[in-house]
């Protein structure tokens, strides 16, 4: 069954601090969050997560969760570095000869592998070219996957090449993240609103469907 909006929104809220709190300077929820809809908004902080540089302090670490969990999903010998990616969001990977516009909600990149993400509720790629994004994955000779990011694992929708993407699901993802934090008293000390909020992300993840 689909995802109701209520659990989006609890899912959103759970991964940044309350809005009715003061936040640090460096610690801009807005910055975070944009505009636009669910699925964009939740490639945001996906996104925020995975730039090391990001405010929330982790450094490469979820990138490195995120990764690790890619390559769960590819047979021995074909896993990608496990971190070191640039990430972009909302890029346009149609070829220059193709007159549509395709656009991957993030897209993970070095110089030797690319990961390009379709975000959505689901594990289908909904109207997008799984072989597109492979193509532009590959471009300069890189190592390409393709990876649906998603609430659910929806099998019977992954069909026009999207069978063959790595399916990671925002349960698995949050998880692994409150798991790095309950072991890093550090980064707990340091950062209490970011703390708060990935308990919270904790709770919410078990109410989100995971098929």
């Amino acid at each position: 069954m689909p995802m109701d909006s209520s659990t989006l929104d609890h899912l959103v809220t759970a991964l940044v601090p309350s809005l009715s709190r003061s936040l640090a300077e460096q610690f801009n929820v807005f910055r975070v969050m944009h505009h636009g809809t669910h699925e964009k908004q939740l490639s945001n902080v996906f996104a925020w997560l995975l730039r090391p540089e990001a405010t929330h302090g982790f450094g490469d670490s979820f990138q490195r969760l995120f990764i690790e969990q890619v390559n769960r999903g590819l047979a021995e010998g074909d896993q990608v570095p496990p971190v070191g990616y640039r990430v972009l969001q909302e890029v346009d990977t149609s070829a220059h000869d193709d007159p549509g516009k395709d656009i991957a909600d993030i897209v993970l990149t070095n110089a030797s592998a690319s990961i390009v993400v379709e975000n959505f509720e689901s594990s289908d790629g909904h109207g997008h070219g799984y072989y597109r994004y492979l193509a532009y994955g590959a471009t300069g000779g890189k190592r390409s996957i393709v990876v649906l990011l998603c609430a659910r694992r929806e099998r019977h929708l992954q069909t026009d090449g999207w069978e063959n993407a790595v399916v990671v699901t925002y349960a698995e993802l949050l998880d692994r993240l409150a798991t790095h934090v309950e072991g890093d008293a550090a980064w707990r000390r340091t950062h209490p609103q970011q703390s708060s909020s990935s308990t919270r992300c904790r709770n919410a993840s078990w109410r989100v469907p995971v098929l």
